[in-house]
């Protein structure tokens, strides 16, 4: 019998801009397919603006603020065939 993992780990990376956003993406296996996750945990002492998208779902690019020194995280593909994709995030620091 063949068992697929639950959830996958695919890359941890520094975002695009900023730096203060680390960036990883995760894959878990819920019953239909792979989700596709991206968090961002912010590691500077200021909220943080991100773009965030996937070579999977380049468009749309999802908007979140990450508050400084905590960790968003969104869902950009439900029920995919695959469990390997690559985010790209963009982050600026949110000036109010």
């Amino acid at each position: 019998m063949l068992t697929l993992p639950l959830l996958m780990t695919l890359v941890t990376q520094p975002d695009e801009g900023s730096g203060c956003g680390h960036v990883r993406a995760t894959s878990i296996n819920e019953g239909v397919g792979w989700s596709h996750y991206v968090e961002i945990t912010n590691v500077c002492d200021v909220p943080i603006e991100c773009l965030v998208a996937t070579d999977v779902d380049p468009w749309p690019e999802y908007f979140v603020v990450v508050p400084s020194r905590d960790t968003e995280r969104v869902r950009t593909r439900f029920g995919s065939a695959f469990a390997v994709y690559t985010p790209i995030v963009s982050c600026t620091i949110d000036d109010g």
